[in-house]
């Protein structure tokens, strides 16, 4: 008997890393500031759709709970601050990979 499906947070977590980004989405990026290419390099993934930055075009730079994040539209901002909290540890643990993956 195969065990239930299970649609929790728990599954397997995207690849935030930024080798993942196509040209198109490179060339989104950089129309961003440097601060916020910065972000969204570290970032690399939309919080709530899972998607790569640039895919839907120019990212933004949303405030979620006092701190930034990039999100792949504006049709993401209400989502990304109604879970502030499971916003916030995504973009965390990303940004924090991809840091350690940069060293």
């Amino acid at each position: 008997i195969m065990p239930p499906a299970s649609n929790s947070s728990k599954q397997s977590a995207p690849d935030a890393s930024p080798s993942l980004l196509t040209a198109e989405q490179l060339a989104n990026i950089g129309k961003l500031s440097p601060e916020e290419q910065e972000l969204a390099m570290l970032q690399v993934l939309c919080p709530i759709t899972d998607m790569a930055l640039g895919s839907m075009g120019l990212p933004m730079s949303i405030l979620v709970a006092n701190e930034k994040v990039m999100i792949c539209c504006a049709g993401c901002e209400d989502m990304a601050k109604r879970d502030a909290a499971g916003t916030l540890e995504k973009v965390n643990r990303w940004k924090s990979e991809n840091q350690k993956a940069k060293k």
